[in-house]
């Protein structure tokens, strides 16, 4: 007896649903920015909020800003 696996592929087929193509990292919404200035903080600059300072805080958005503006220059590479 096979057990009834279900494929990846065939798991997320999606009829009429509209999917959003671009990932969480690279949306230019608010929110997903400051998210993302939050986690540059910690991950890129192993600084916890409180203790960043403004460098670090620059640094974190500037990592940010530049990630979208390279989506952009590869794209039309």
């Amino acid at each position: 007896m096979t057990p009834n696996v279900e494929h990846e592929s065939e798991s997320k087929v999606t009829h009429g649903a509209q999917i959003d193509h671009e990932p969480a990292r690279t949306r230019h919404e608010a929110d997903a920015i400051a998210h993302e200035v939050i986690d540059n903080l910690r991950y890129l600059l192993a600084k916890l909020p409180h203790y960043a300072t403004r460098n670090d805080w620059y640094m974190a958005l500037a990592y940010a800003v530049r990630k979208r503006m390279l989506d952009g220059y590869i794209a039309t590479v």
